[in-house]
């Protein structure tokens, strides 16, 4: 699989921020939009999908996963070892319920 990685200060296209912009030094993989299809619930394949692409962003020496949890779904993530954090910048564009999360990528 392909990683986007980033760099945990970044800037959102608003911001003015460059599209095809990649951090010369990234530091985190950012995960936007983990989603199962409905058809495929229930299996646990959210879960081994996370699992490799956070092998993928150790193997390319990233050393966080990063992401805005919406819709009640931190808990989700927190049982998959993130953490809500302070965010980079403010995330009223997620909605109120917004929550930044971030884990470090040592092996699990």
């Amino acid at each position: 699989s392909t990683l986007f990685p980033y760099t945990t200060l970044f800037r959102s296209l608003a911001d003015g921020a460059e599209a095809a912009a990649v951090p010369c030094a990234p530091d985190c993989v950012y995960l936007h939009d983990f989603a199962i299809a409905p058809a495929h619930r229930g299996q646990r394949l959210a879960a081994l999908l996370l699992r490799q692409v956070l092998q993928n962003a150790r193997a390319a020496g990233l050393r966080q996963a990063v992401l805005v949890a919406v819709q009640g779904a931190d808990a989700w993530w927190l049982r998959h070892g993130f953490t809500p954090a302070a965010p980079p910048q403010p995330l009223a564009s997620f909605g109120a319920a917004a929550v930044w999360m971030a884990r470090g990528l040592k092996e699990p």
